[in-house]
């Protein structure tokens, strides 16, 4: 439920963004009653990475990576950015399945695509053990296998993410299936 101040309002209409969002991987808002001020979305289900942080090998993180980067091209397609990706609003199933949240995001901030990659980009690097960056990323996930790691374009947007991300799981798949 959201009350009637501006904060309130423009809080609403932050979530109704992701909550708009066609992907699996975002979750999806069942309702909007703007008389009654109340939105319904979908529970999640899993944990958030505030509450457990996985260890994931290598072909994983790069499957996680892709699907937070399939999430948040879902999002910046319909016109938003979340803004507020992190440990708090990513739900992992017992399947390692991201679930992004659209409930309880607040009051956002000014935020780009190019925020939400640079949000994803550290989140994986938290749970890979590296530094913040996708350089840094690509490097150490490729060291658990023996892969090269491949070129490409410094990302801006979920899509050139997941283009990224895509290039990286090739490698990756390449050394693992050449064992």
């Amino acid at each position: 439920r959201f009350d009637a101040t501006d904060a309130a309002s423009s809080a609403l209409e932050h979530a109704r963004s992701p909550g708009r969002a066609q992907s699996p991987f975002v979750q999806r808002a069942l309702g909007l009653d703007r008389t009654n001020r109340t939105a319904v979305f979908e529970a999640p289900a899993g944990a958030s990475l505030a509450e457990q942080t996985p260890h994931l090998p290598a072909a994983e993180a790069v499957r996680l990576l892709k699907r937070l980067a399939r999430a948040a091209a879902a999002i910046h397609e319909v016109g938003g950015s979340h803004g507020a990706i992190g440990t708090r609003t990513v739900v992992l199933d017992d399947s390692a399945v991201p679930t992004v949240m659209a409930a309880g995001l607040g009051v956002p901030a000014d935020a780009t695509p190019a925020d939400d990659v640079t949000a994803i980009i550290t989140l994986l690097a938290d749970i890979v053990g590296c530094a913040p960056a996708l350089p840094a990323l690509a490097a150490a996930i490729c060291a658990e296998v023996g892969a090269p790691v491949p070129a490409f374009v410094p990302p801006t947007d979920g899509e050139s993410l997941y283009s990224a991300a895509d290039a990286l799981d090739i490698a990756v798949l390449a050394a693992l299936g050449a064992r």
